[in-house]
């Protein structure tokens, strides 16, 4: 499965001037729990997430109106291809101890972000899939699949 098929694809962004408070209104906003640091190419420099807010921010006695996220965010986040199967994204996520992965296009855009969650629900929904199959091909589940037939 493809990192394109399961990515969510309106990540949500930030710029590096932009104020930690500008961020933390932007995720209650939005529902999320971070933010893309783009450049003007639409590049990853950076990732921002609830918890730096909390522990670089907060805790660290910064004022979050005056903090720019240039100061406190991740620099360099790890990024995957959308053309990557799942299986490399969970390697990666593994690899860097991240549960987000910005995913970025041919020309290096960021075009999504692909979560631990999506990749999970997607191998759910692969699971429940094989399940019936397999359920459809036993004698209970083929007298099933008769008697609604004859209903």
């Amino acid at each position: 499965m493809l990192v394109k098929t399961i990515m969510s694809r309106a990540p949500d962004f930030a710029e590096a001037q932009e104020t930690a408070q500008q961020a933390a209104v932007r995720m209650r906003q939005r529902a999320v729990g971070s933010l893309v640091v783009v450049n003007d190419a639409y590049a990853a420099v950076g990732m921002i997430t609830d918890r730096d807010l909390v522990e670089r921010v907060l805790a660290a006695g910064k004022a979050p109106t005056t903090t720019l996220l240039a100061d406190v965010m991740t620099t360099s986040p790890v990024v995957i291809a959308e053309t990557e199967g799942s299986v490399r994204a969970l390697q990666v996520m593994q690899q860097n101890c991240v549960r987000r992965l910005p995913v970025e296009d041919e020309l290096g855009r960021i075009c999504g972000i692909v979560t631990l969650d999506d990749i999970l629900a997607a191998y759910g929904e692969d699971f429940q899939r094989i399940a019936a199959l397999l359920r459809s091909g036993t004698p209970q589940g083929i007298a099933e699949a008769a008697a609604s037939r004859c209903e």
